[in-house]
């Protein structure tokens, strides 16, 4: 492994490294549907859609869990989100697969419920 890093030409300094990936981290192009479940033990799970539930019924589904400090709102879950936006691949091979859904060590459309 090389220890050699060549920074970006306008963020060679260390602290704006740092700080970058919160800076220029984009908002996610979707206004979330809500829904509420409550808990058995009296507590709550909101979820945060991106469409009407009841339209995407038989819709494969990906779930972001953010950390205990996050939510929707965080810089780390739009990554995430933009993440799973362009990831619409299988990566066995250096080309991008032509499906709508990945495959992993199997077939995963298989898999959805």
């Amino acid at each position: 492994m090389s220890q050699y890093f060549d920074p970006i030409p306008w963020a060679k300094n260390p602290h704006l490294q740092t700080l970058l990936p919160r800076i220029v981290r984009r908002t996610p192009l979707l206004t979330p549907y809500w829904q509420r479940l409550n808990l058995p033990d009296n507590d709550f799970v909101d979820l945060a859609w991106s469409e009407e539930p009841k339209t995407a019924q038989h819709k494969p589904r990906l779930v972001i869990f953010h950390g205990l400090e996050g939510n929707f709102n965080s810089p780390y879950v739009h990554g995430m989100l933009a993440a799973a936006k362009s990831a619409r691949m299988a990566r066995c091979c250096h080309a991008f697969s032509r499906l709508q859904w990945r495959t992993q060590s199997a077939k995963t459309h298989l898999s959805f419920w």
